[in-house]
């Protein structure tokens, strides 16, 4: 087992690596979608505006999307700079959620989480503030009352949350995610973020309950993650919430992904060829053992997932465009 060849590309030029570009005009565009899915998309077309010059084809392409790309990142630094004065001015703790990672990307929202008491109070000064809010996600047909969304123009959605939860469904305790925060900078500002360990839990619940397929960045972060995060307290945590198994399971294969003799682990949660190319999805019975250790488990399953999943691997099977319904384009 191997990684593909674009993917090596995209992981050298991430890890700064010198790499010998020989690519046509049709390959650089290849791997600029393969980087879009992966959310590498920045770090790769920074590399190839160095390399590639005003004579050669493809330049004033990687110009307009290097415009659309600053203009994104100029709104994600407004964003997180106006939660940081709005809340901090409030007295308001929250902190960023799945937000922070190896490298800059280009997201379309941002998820912060207050304390329940503080919930109510911190919609009421994002409004006053001019935001316009709105309720996000449904249960069975009911709007959902444990996330609302701000948003003003010229900037991202803000997602705030009161609960640790993918539409219904638990993986981890409020308590908990608010054990040990720390502070990280990205895009501009220095944010309050959960702990390493609630981190990683986040983003592997992330893969596995919601979008069940791991892009380049969620890997690099794992990666990451894994490496700094106390084992005991991961464990604890994940046991706790009955996925405790797929959480290993999801580990190992992170951990074995670069090994070259094709471990089952990685074969038996994600749909991989000889050659890995990312993104890579979450084998379609592994997501059914998901769903039944959710709906067993007694924390709740999500029906969006479930239709989120046939919907993509059907998308897939028919081979009509991009079956990561969780991506957008950059506008």
């Amino acid at each position: 087992m191997s990684i593909s060849r674009l993917d090596q590309y995209n992981l050298s030029i991430l890890s700064r690596k010198k790499v010998k570009v020989s690519l046509s005009k049709t390959q650089i565009i290849e791997l600029l979608e393969k980087s879009k899915y992966n959310k590498t998309l920045i770090p790769v077309l920074e590399y190839l505006l160095r390399i590639v010059t005003r004579k050669d084809i493809g330049w004033s392409e990687l110009k307009i999307l290097e415009g659309k790309i600053n203009k994104n990142l100029v709104r994600q630094k407004n964003t997180l700079k106006d939660i940081k004065k709005i809340l901090s001015q409030r007295k308001i703790e929250y902190l960023i959620s799945k937000t922070a990672r190896t490298i800059p990307y280009v997201t379309h929202d941002i998820d912060i989480v207050v304390k329940e008491k503080d919930f109510e109070r911190t919609v009421e000064v994002f409004g006053l503030d001019g935001y316009r809010i709105g309720k996000h996600g449904t249960i069975n047909g009911i709007k959902a009352n444990w996330q609302i969304t701000a948003k003003k123009d010229n900037q991202l959605l803000i997602d705030i949350h009161k609960n640790i939860s993918w539409m219904g469904s638990e993986y981890l305790s409020f308590t908990d995610y608010w054990s040990n925060p720390g502070h990280q900078k990205f895009f501009g500002t220095t944010q309050p973020i959960p702990s390493k360990e609630v981190e990683l839990i986040q983003v592997a619940a992330n893969v596995l309950f919601e979008k069940f397929h791991l892009t380049l960045l969620d890997y690099l972060y794992l990666k990451k993650l894994i490496a700094f995060s106390k084992v005991g307290e991961v464990t604890r945590i994940t046991e706790k919430y009955k996925w405790g198994n797929l959480f290993n399971d999801l580990m190992t294969a992170i951990t074995d992904i670069e090994r070259k003799d094709k471990p089952e682990i990685v074969s038996r949660v994600f749909k991989v060829d000889s050659d890995i190319s990312f993104p890579i999805i979450v084998r379609f019975s592994y997501s059914i053992r998901i769903f039944l250790n959710r709906l067993f488990s007694g924390y709740g399953i999500s029906l969006v997932a479930v239709i989120y999943v046939c919907y993509m691997y059907l998308k897939m099977y028919l081979k009509k465009g991009n079956f990561y319904p969780y991506y957008f384009s950059i506008k």
